[in-house]
């Protein structure tokens, strides 16, 4: 860099011809470099990605005009499946001039190779997101981010994650990011291998790594985690999970008592044992033991994976086994019945989550229409058995949803009741 300053007298510079700065968003957003920075878990990959739609489909964001542009969406901590879902809620019709991609070299690391080869062969691209800047940064020369594999911990304080005092400095709750790290041991033998990691709940917020690698977020504090670590990740000895927390206002926390470890070990994908009545979900070949203070019982898996674990019994097993079934609606589990589940790699102590299922039929919005009824609404089932045993079930839930097939739901000590047979026919009464 020169010593001298280069500078230019005023006269000089209003006779000068200057071009004018080319903006992508009219008044916003103008051609260079610019850094999006904010609080964590605000919503900023939410505004890139309507950016983006809107600038690719030359539509204006919020009045401003947009030039309408090829654009590049590096969603470095995002899933393609975690895009869909997101586009799905923004646009009902998704450019084919917009691209995304999941993963990417870092700076001086094979980054810029990358990017010439995109814009020679899409030319039109005129605007590139990259998300976020850490993913990219080259970690060489001591430039590592906390959630690299080899960041230097030495000085982090070991802590208990289910006390309360990491979240607070004697005094008051710490709010904003509190990071923590876990070093484990892979054998050569699980090295490579597709694994579940379970983190159970966590308040509010959530980034993961494993071994420097992003494998989930999950922005409030309701959802169990349950993040993929892909194949190719884990490495014979040592590995190390790195947890970003964000906390907006309340209390940090690990929920305890939630699953924190693989039930099924690692890199077990559900087997299919058959298909059940509405559309996409299965019985396993795969069951769990579920512990109750008398006594327990084998039960089967159903696919696919839920945001919450959920065990149906029916009244009469939950007293066999000695463990309170409320019934409920499928998902309504808040201060529901508590049991253990045993699998082949280890067992998990569940406070919530056994019911007996609430009698139902889904409905299509086709049918449910046809039939006179909406969702929620509360029906009779008038059931004819061909052996002599015809009832009458009360207090039947109507669940609605272009998602399901039309079916009614009952449990074993219904289905005893009725003595159904193979076949039996019924009409709904309103």
């Amino acid at each position: 860099m020169s010593e001298n300053l280069t500078i230019m007298d005023a006269d000089t510079l209003l006779s000068t011809p200057m071009q004018r700065a080319s903006f992508i968003i009219d008044g916003f957003l103008p051609q260079g470099v610019g850094i999006l920075s904010g609080a964590p878990k605000i919503g900023k990959s939410w505004l890139m990605l309507l950016l983006s739609l809107k600038v690719s489909q030359g539509l204006p964001l919020w009045g401003m005009k947009t030039d309408k542009c090829d654009v590049l969406y590096l969603c470095l901590e995002d899933s393609f499946q975690r895009i869909q879902d997101r586009l799905y809620r923004l646009t009902e019709s998704a450019p084919d001039n917009l691209y995304f991609a999941v993963t990417s070299g870092q700076i001086g690391n094979g980054l810029q190779k990358q990017i010439h080869h995109h814009l020679k062969e899409y030319p039109a691209t005129r605007l590139i997101i990259i998300d976020t800047l850490q993913k990219v940064r080259n970690t060489e020369n001591g430039n590592k981010g906390m959630y690299a594999a080899d960041y230097d911990d030495s000085n982090w304080t070991e802590t208990d994650l289910f006390t309360s005092g990491w979240a607070t400095n004697g005094l008051n709750t710490v709010n904003g990011s509190h990071w923590f790290r876990k070093d484990f041991q892979v054998s050569a033998q699980q090295a490579g291998e597709k694994a579940t990691l379970r983190l159970g709940c966590i308040v509010d917020a959530d980034s993961v790594y494993v071994n420097g690698t992003f494998v989930g977020t999950v922005s409030y504090q309701y959802p169990p985690r349950i993040y993929t670590i892909p194949a190719g990740l884990l490495k014979a000895g040592k590995n190390t999970i790195t947890i970003r927390l964000f906390s907006y206002g309340g209390r940090p926390q690990f929920v305890k008592e939630k699953p924190y470890k693989i039930l099924f070990g690692k890199g077990h994908e559900l087997t299919v044992k058959k298909m059940l009545s509405q559309p996409g979900q299965f019985a396993c070949e795969e069951k769990v033991e579920v512990v109750g203070p008398k006594s327990s019982l084998k039960m089967s898996v159903l696919g696919p994976v839920r945001k919450d674990t959920q065990v149906e019994v029916s009244l009469t097993d939950a007293r066999a086994i000695g463990v309170t079934a409320p019934i409920r609606e499928s998902g309504d589990i808040a201060g529901s019945g508590a049991c253990k589940l045993v699998g082949p790699a280890g067992e998990v102590e569940l406070t919530e989550g056994v019911i007996a299922a609430k009698r139902h039929v889904h409905m299509t919005p086709e049918d449910a229409e046809a039939a006179g009824v909406k969702d929620k609404d509360i029906v009779k089932l008038d059931i004819q058995s061909p052996n002599g045993r015809s009832l009458t079930f009360g207090d039947v839930v109507v669940r609605v949803s272009a998602s399901y097939a039309t079916a009614a739901h009952i449990d074993t000590d219904e289905a005893n009741a009725l003595c159904p047979g193979k076949e039996c026919y019924g009409e709904m009464i309103k």
